[in-house]
């Protein structure tokens, strides 16, 4: 278990307050501490409603589950859902919860990277781990177009459309946001994209009462997504809990494979008895539909599970179940 604080007082102050010299709540994004959720620590506003909060200071401990971590606020009643591990690769150690046993190859982040010039392209290497990224155009920083900002290439004359611009301004444009560059006032737009417990903010532009399609909210999915087929994959978020259905997303790391299920693009998940979605009907299976059905909170593929066919998953499926692996004489629907 590890405990993370968030920024001080005065660095949140100094930092993220909007407000006028004139008017203290004029413009300001309110933000309030967890004890004491009607007063802004930025501009002092008092009498504020949860609706006029964005964002609330929780001092975290994050535990370690295994494959995932999961956050409760000392001072108060919340708590995030359990999520994945993301931090160092050498050695392994997330930012939330410390040192653990692995990290998913998606949300590793290394720290100490070398990059080398490939004549039009160049490669990062990481020191610590040896990992290698695939070799990507050359990296351009608004306002200087000519150098490379990863490998120090020269000579790259380069163009505003290549380059990414920071100092920006954002545009609310419905479903998405224009960004303007202050420094050489190249102008461009990007969908806005949203996490489900705040779906009306954009985490790119960082805007309020925005537009953001249920297609571009991101959902905290669980360790195991047991109902899938060959092109979608069906979970409950762990955050807002509802249920959805999307298309498999190809790893990275193998593009057979979709990143958030596990599961091999292109197979169905219909194997008779196979509750976890594994590929095989083992007494896993067994052990996984009886805990359903006892009220556990377990995840398990109702088609699968359906093992007698009658259009409903209970105990005699799980009898059935059991037969089938002690080898009985016995079909699985």
């Amino acid at each position: 278990m590890r405990k993370r604080f968030y920024l001080p007082l005065l660095v949140l102050t100094t930092l993220l307050c909007l407000c006028s010299s004139s008017s203290a709540a004029e413009g300001c994004e309110h933000r309030a501490v967890c004890t004491a959720p009607t007063v802004c620590i930025s501009c002092g506003a008092e009498g504020l409603t949860s609706d006029e909060v964005s964002y609330f200071q929780h001092n975290m401990v994050y535990t370690n589950l295994g494959a995932r971590h999961e956050g409760k606020c000392t001072d108060c009643s919340y708590t995030e859902a359990p999520d994945v591990h993301y931090g160092y690769c050498t050695p392994p150690t997330c930012w939330s919860c410390g040192p653990v046993d692995a990290l998913e190859p998606l949300f590793i982040y290394h720290k100490n990277i070398e990059f080398k010039n490939l004549g039009d392209q160049c490669q990062g290497t990481c020191v610590d781990c040896g990992y290698a990224y695939e070799a990507q155009p050359h990296w351009l920083i608004c306002p200087d177009f000519d150098n490379c900002g990863r490998c120090g290439a020269t000579g790259l004359n380069g163009s505003r459309e290549e380059a990414d611009h920071y100092d920006t301004t954002s545009t609310d444009e419905g479903e998405s946001h224009r960004e303007t560059c202050n420094d050489c006032g190249y102008s461009y737009t990007e969908y806005h994209w949203g996490e489900c417990t705040t779906p009306n903010k954009c985490f790119i532009c960082m805007l309020t009462g925005v537009t953001i399609p249920e297609n571009r909210l991101l959902h905290n999915h669980p360790e195991d997504v047991p109902d899938y087929d060959a092109t979608t994959h069906t979970f409950t978020c762990l955050a807002c809990q509802q249920v959805i259905t999307g298309e498999h997303e190809p790893s990275s790391d193998d593009s057979s494979t979709c990143w958030l299920c596990k599961h091999v693009i292109g197979t169905s998940a219909r194997v008779p008895g196979d509750t976890s979605g594994d590929g095989v009907t083992d007494m896993r299976d067994a052990l996984r539909l009886l805990r359903s059905i006892a009220g556990w909170d377990v995840e398990i593929n109702d088609k699968a599970a359906d093992v007698n066919g009658d259009g409903s998953v209970d105990m005699r499926d799980a009898l059935r179940l059991l037969r089938y692996i002690a080898g009985w004489d016995v079909t699985l629907q």
